[in-house]
């Protein structure tokens, strides 16, 4: 046998010390597997219809205006087989707002003849440019024809789902007579600088500001039938800028 001398003694018995110790710290951090897990029961088609038979609980209503490409039938489809089903169990409705495209014609009519939903703006281009005009234009159809109907109107893309139970309890504390009630509600952009390059999808051109007021994200925002009503007064006034949501936020800044 090898004698073994002081100094390999007190290094070999350092190196055990740190890999107990590093071995210690590993067992301590390591994450905790459950040996089981609940599955929640997700009945997803009896909770619908007993959710159906029950009366509405939130009287908000609003009046979801869905900016669609008339080409979008499977989007349209998939809103009223989803979302869709709670709003109409609710004092809501949902309207599908479309431009004018010669190709959209005659399936836009069998569209409307079957759900009686959608609603052509003959005066608007079927083109990603002409949405600031489009909303513009659905705010003059639902002041015009539904101004008292609701409280809000809810401007939202094709592609978004709308949670409608949570959007009702939220609005019933927005429009709680003891507060001040909300007029304009979204996901807020803040000191957001123009896009001066062309080749962005968002190039403002005319836009001379350094930066837009603030304004609601265009996948979703709400408004006030009365802020409707003013756009629809002043429509004619009003600046379009090459982007939509940044454009309402520019028709509202004065209204403070």
């Amino acid at each position: 046998c090898e004698r073994i001398s002081g100094n390999k003694m007190v290094k070999s018995t350092f190196i055990l010390v740190v890999f107990f110790v590093l071995s210690l710290v590993v067992y301590l951090l390591r994450p905790t597997i459950p040996k089981s897990i609940e599955v929640p029961n997700l009945d997803c088609e009896s909770k619908r219809e007993k959710d159906a038979n029950k009366e509405p609980v939130f009287d908000v209503p609003v009046l979801f205006a869905v900016v669609s490409d008339c080409r979008h039938t499977s989007a349209r489809k998939a809103i009223r087989k989803t979302w869709g089903k709670d709003v109409e169990n609710q004092a809501s409705r949902i309207l599908f707002f479309v431009g004018h495209d010669d190709e959209c014609i005659e399936p836009l009519k069998s569209e409307e003849k079957e759900y009686g939903d959608v609603i052509v703006l003959n005066s608007v281009r079927e083109n990603y440019e002409n949405l600031p005009l489009k909303t513009l234009e659905v705010f003059k159809y639902v002041a015009r024809h539904h101004g008292d109907a609701f409280h809000f109107i809810a401007k939202c893309d094709d592609d978004v789902f709308v949670d409608h139970d949570a959007l009702l309890k939220f609005l019933a504390a927005a429009v709680d007579k003891k507060k001040q009630p909300a007029e304009y509600i979204g996901f807020f952009h803040n000191d957001t600088v123009p896009m001066k390059k062309e080749s962005c999808k968002w190039f403002d051109k005319d836009f001379e500001m350094g930066v837009y007021p603030p304004y609601a994200g265009g996948m979703f925002y709400m408004l006030s039938a009365r802020i409707v009503k003013w756009i629809s007064q002043n429509g004619d006034s009003l600046n379009l800028w090459s982007n939509e949501d940044s454009t309402v936020g520019t028709w509202l800044q004065p209204l403070n």
